[in-house]
C-alpha cells in the first residue's frame, strides 16, 4: 500500500487528513463491477499512475439483486492483497430513478423490471429502491474500510431519465408538492450522513458534482430550484454538522465539463465556479471541498463521440504530454482531481500493455505538476 493512501487499520480516522497534497482518482465507465474484478484487471489498474480507482459495487442500470455483503467483503480482502491502489467503491443513486422510454429502447438496463414500479424517484421507498440504496451505502463504506480506501464515490448522476434532475417532475410523478419532495431529498442526504457516521465517520464522499453553485438550475411554474441531487447533498451537509460527523463531501466539478479549450478558459471556469461555491464553503468549511475533473487521451485523432464534439478536432491538446499546463493549473487550484476515462478515447487502462505509454506520460506529468503545486 502506497504511503499516500490510508495505512492499514486507520479507516476510522479522518480520511482527508491522510491524503497526499493533491489526490488523483480515476473514474471510468469501462471497469467491471467489483465482484467481477479479476487479478489481471487489478494488476492493470496497479500500472496506472493514480492514487485511487473507482469501481462499481453494482452498475447504475443493473436491477439485479444486490450482491451479498459477505461476498463483497471477502473479495475486498482478496483485492487488497493484489492491489497497490486505493479501490473506491462507487455507489449510484440512479437505481432509485424511473426508467425512461429512451433508456428502455436502448436496452441499457439489466433487469429493467426492477425500475417499473418507481414513479419519478423512489423518495419514500415505495418501490424498495431507496432501501436498496441505503444498503449499498452501508456496504460500500464497509468495503472502503476493508480496502483501506479514503472513502467512496457517491454518484448521484441521473442516467435513467433526463427529467430526474427536476424537483417539479419528481413531485408530479410522486403526487407531492415541490416542498415535500425537497424535504424528502434532504432526508435522504441526512440518512446517508448517518450511515457514514455508523460505518466510516471520517470518510470522503467524492461526488462527481453537487450543483450547489446553481440555485436556479430549473425554472418551473412553481418556482426556481436546484437540481434534485443538490438537495440530497444539502441534507447530508446539514446532518454532518448537526451530528458532528467528520465526513467530507467533495464536489467534483463534472457539470463544468471534462475538456478545456485553453489554460485561460480553465482558469475562468474555475474562478466562476469557486465564486458560486463560496457561501457553501464558508458555511461548511470542515465538510465540503471542491475537486476538478479532466479527460485526457494519447492521440486526439483517435477521439470519438462526445469527446470529439466537446474537444473539437482543432484542440491544442493533441497528445498526452500536451495536458501538462492544464494539470498544473488544476493542482494549483484544487486538492482533489479526478480523471474521467470514457470509452471514446484511446486510453484503455485495463489494457496494461496498450496503455503503458499513456500511463508513463501521465505519471511523469503528475510528478512534475504536483511538485510544482506544493
Amino acid at each position: 500500500m502506497s504511503a499516500s493512501l490510508l495505512t492499514p487499520h486507520s479507516s476510522l480516522m479522518n480520511a482527508s487528513a491522510l491524503l497526499v497534497a493533491n489526490y488523483v482518482l480515476m473514474v471510468s465507465s469501462m471497469h467491471p463491477s467489483f465482484l467481477a474484478l479479476n487479478d489481471e484487471q487489478v494488476r492493470a489498474l496497479n500500472a496506472t499512475p493514480f492514487d485511487g480507482v473507482a469501481v462499481d459495487v453494482i452498475g447504475p442500470y443493473d436491477g439485479s439483486p444486490l450482491p451479498g455483503e459477505g461476498a463483497l467483503l471477502k473479495h475486498c480482502e482478496h483485492v487488497r492483497g493484489v492491489s497497490t491502489k486505493a479501490i473506491w467503491p462507487r455507489v449510484y443513486g440512479n437505481r432509485t430513478i424511473e426508467l425512461s422510454p429512451k433508456i428502455k429502447a436502448l436496452n441499457a438496463s439489466r433487469v429493467p423490471a426492477y425500475f417499473e414500479t418507481i414513479q419519478g424517484m423512489d423518495i419514500c421507498d415505495t418501490a424498495g429502491a431507496l432501501g436498496d440504496f441505503y444498503r449499498l451505502c452501508h456496504a460500500s463504506l464497509r468495503m472502503a474500510r476493508t480496502l483501506g480506501a479514503p472513502g467512496i464515490v457517491f454518484d448521484m448522476e441521473v442516467y435513467n431519465h433526463a427529467d430526474g434532475y427536476r424537483v417539479q417532475w419528481i413531485a408530479e410523478r410522486q403526487r407531492k408538492t415541490a416542498a415535500e419532495v425537497i424535504a424528502r431529498l434532504k432526508a435522504i442526504g441526512a440518512r446517508v450522513a448517518d450511515i457514514t457516521g455508523e460505518e466510516f465517520p471520517g470518510a470522503i464522499l467524492w461526488s462527481l458534482f453537487t450543483t450547489l453553485n446553481r440555485p436556479n438550475e430549473h425554472r418551473e411554474p412553481s418556482g426556481n430550484y436546484y437540481t434534485a441531487p443538490a438537495y440530497v447533498f444539502l441534507g447530508l451537509l446539514e446532518r454532518a454538522v448537526e451530528k458532528r460527523i467528520p465526513l467530507r463531501l467533495v464536489s467534483g466539478g463534472e457539470w463544468g465539463g471534462y475538456c478545456y479549450k485553453s489554460v485561460e478558459a480553465m482558469r475562468e471556469r474555475f474562478a466562476t465556479r469557486n465564486a458560486g461555491f463560496q457561501p457553501w464553503l464558508a458555511k461548511y468549511p470542515d465538510h465540503l471541498a471542491l475537486g476538478a475533473t479532466i479527460t485526457v487521451w494519447g492521440d486526439a485523432r483517435n477521439n470519438r463521440g462526445w469527446v470529439l464534439k466537446d474537444a473539437t478536432p482543432d484542440t491544442p491538446w493533441r497528445t498526452t504530454r500536451d495536458f501538462e499546463p492544464l494539470l498544473a493549473e488544476m493542482f494549483r487550484t484544487y486538492r482533489y482531481v479526478w480523471f474521467y476515462v470514457p470509452s471514446v478515447t484511446d486510453y484503455k487502462p485495463l489494457d496494461a500493455a496498450g496503455s503503458r505509454e499513456i500511463n508513463r506520460q501521465i505519471a511523469e506529468m503528475l510528478g512534475r505538476t504536483r511538485q510544482g503545486a506544493r
